[in-house]
Order: structure tokens, then C-alpha cells, then sequence
């Protein structure tokens, strides 16, 4: 396999968001799925085989959605709740008083 290579720069690339993390690990199992499919095709391995591979791939695929879901929930409601209080410090700077009832999005 290839080498390792890199090093030098001190700084740490970002944090993948988990959107890019979990579309990563998909990727992964579809690669699987890919593998499973040509083997099966070729003869490789017998349909019970291509079944339990496939079973074991869905199920992870379905966690990791899961897991997926509940963070992009979270990180949707951080944006939302991070929006609303510059909307209103907005509103606060450009002396719009007692800021009247949130306008509708």
C-alpha cells in the first residue's frame, strides 16, 4: 500500500461536519455493496453469502443514518438558534426599540 507523506504544517484541517462524515461511511458501504454485486455476478460467492454481506451492510447503513440524522438535527438547531439571536441583535444595534414581535420568516 502507499506511504504515509505529510506532516510539516502544524495546523489541523477542520473538523469534517457530519454530513461529510456520514456521506464518507456511506461511500464506504456502497463500495461494499459494489464488491458484493461483481463477486456475485462472477460466481464468487453464493447468493446465502451475497445475502449476509448485504444484510450486514444495511443494517449499518441504517445506524449510521440514524446517528447521522440526530447530529444534523442538532447542528440545524444550533444555526437556527445562532440566526435568530443576530437577527435580534440586529435589530437591537440599529435601535429598533423594544424590537417588536419577531417578523415571520
Amino acid at each position: 500500500g502507499g506511504g504515509g507523506g505529510g506532516g510539516g504544517l502544524a495546523s489541523h484541517p477542520p473538523r469534517p461536519s457530519p454530513a461529510t462524515t456520514v456521506r464518507r461511511d456511506l461511500l464506504a458501504l456502497k463500495a461494499t455493496l459494489d464488491d458484493v454485486q461483481k463477486k456475485k455476478n462472477a460466481g464468487e460467492i453464493t447468493a446465502a453469502q451475497a445475502e449476509t454481506r448485504v444484510a450486514q451492510v444495511n443494517q449499518r447503513r441504517l445506524a449510521l443514518l440514524q446517528t447521522a440524522k440526530k447530529q444534523l438535527d442538532l447542528e440545524q438547531r444550533n444555526v437556527r438558534d445562532l440566526e435568530i439571536h443576530m437577527r435580534k441583535q440586529i435589530e437591537t444595534i440599529r435601535g429598533g426599540g423594544g424590537g417588536g414581535g419577531g417578523s415571520p420568516v
